[in-house]
Formats: structure tokens, sequence, C-alpha cells
């Protein structure tokens, strides 16, 4: 069994392809950060998501019954362990948790929690170097908390990725963005650049020899 978890927008919560109700409120951010985190989670590390720097003095009491409120709608998807440095969700063999990082990353720039998108997106493009989203999602990261340099870096760490995996340039998309970016022009609504705008393109092998792609060619790693 496969529980996969779209954060983008209303919550989308899928088990085996089929659309599941998804926990109330903080529940649902709990749940996703413990999926993105895929480690035990700590009570401060929930605070800080939920309340930023200055948790009320409820937290406690309201982290027990979020944390309470998730084991019953976990029920026999996952158990909720506690162990000494936090929560953690235990699946068991026979169910698979996912969660989109990219969607995740674009909820975490549009609520202006940069460094946090950034560490995200830094650990998820290690083990995924050729997803231009998470580039542009990166770039933007950086640009909007004021560090020029790390977004035109990861601009180039980007078009390094591409052309030594796969021997093309980077995207029209991503193209502009890194000019937007050098213009210092970038819209206030962008976060990295739309999804659907993103066909999958597999390469099997790189090409011998790079490539300038027109605009109405496909995209590499792109969804």
């Amino acid at each position: 069994m496969e529980l996969a978890v779209g954060p983008l927008g209303p919550l989308d919560i899928r088990q085996d392809g089929e659309p599941v109700a998804a926990p109330v409120g903080n529940r649902c951010r709990i749940l996703v950060l413990m999926l993105l985190d895929g480690g035990a989670v700590s009570r401060s590390s929930m605070a800080a998501e939920l309340w930023g720097p200055e948790a009320p003095r409820s937290a406690p009491a309201n982290l027990r019954s979020y944390l309470s409120g998730l084991r019953a709608w976990l029920a026999d998807r996952a158990d909720l362990i506690r162990d000494g440095s936090g929560w953690q969700l235990v699946p068991p063999s026979r169910v698979r948790l996912t969660v989109d990082v990219e969607e995740y990353a674009d909820v975490l720039v549009k609520r202006g929690e940069y460094e946090a998108a950034q560490a995200m997106l830094h650990e998820f493009l290690g083990d995924h170097p050729h997803r231009e989203r998470a580039w542009g999602q990166l770039m933007v990261a950086c640009y909007r908390s004021g560090d020029l340099a790390g977004a035109l870096d990861a601009y180039r760490r980007a078009r390094v990725a591409l052309i030594t995996g796969y021997g093309i340039e980077p995207g029209a998309e991503l193209a502009a963005l890194h000019r937007a970016i050098l213009q210092r022009k970038l819209p206030v609504e962008v976060t990295g650049y739309p999804p659907e705008a993103l066909p999958h393109r597999h390469l099997l092998r790189p090409p011998a020899r790079i490539v300038r792609r027109p605009e109405a060619a496909g995209f590499a790693e792109r969804g």
C-alpha cells in the first residue's frame, strides 16, 4: 500500500491512488513535517514549524492534542513512535509513505520560510541534481532571502548538472528565471516556475555533444 501526500494548496492524500480525507489543521502540518524529515522530529522542531520562534504557553498541551489526533488518523497506516529524540512515523512493511518535496518547497517559499526551503532543497538536489523545478525553487528562495550570490550559484550548479548528466543546457524557464534574478526583476508571486509547464523527458544516455534546445523541445526531469 502506498500513502502519497501532496502538500501544495489543499492537502491531497491518496492511498493506493484513491483520495483520502486529510487530517485537520496543524495535524496536517505535523504529518508533512514528519514525512519530509524521514526521522524523529523533536517537539521543538514541531513548535517552530507551527508557531515560529515564539510558541504560546499552551504549545506543549496543543502538541499533545495534535499528536493524539494524528495517531488516531493514521490508524493502521503507520505507527507514531516516540523515542529519545522525538516522534517518528513508522509504517508497516506493506505501507510506503511519500511526499512531494517540490510542492512543499513551493509552500515554504510562499510563506516566506526561505531558510527552511533552502535546507530542504539542498538535500533533495543532492540526490536529484537534474530536477530543474527544484533548482528554480532554490534560486528563488536564495534571492528572496537576500542571497543574490547563492541564487546565481544555484543556476551555475544546475547548468553543470544538466550538461554533465544529459549534455543539454538549462531549459527556457530556468534561463528566464536566471535573467530575471540578474536584472533584479523577479515578480513577487514567482516561487520557481509552474509544474504544469514542465513535461517529463527521460534521456537514456547523454547526447554526444551539448545542444541548445528550441522552445518546443521537452525537458529533462522537469516534472
